[in-house]
């Protein structure tokens, strides 16, 4: 159940952010989780 609201909050947040925050985002919700 955890991974996947990780995972749901992982592709929400993506899509909220553009196409070039997407490699940062994505580095900071890898630290974060």
């Amino acid at each position: 159940m955890v991974q996947t609201c990780v995972v749901h909050l992982v592709r929400h947040s993506l899509n909220f952010c553009s196409w070039k925050d997407r490699k940062a985002v994505a580095a900071k919700l890898r630290e974060v989780y």
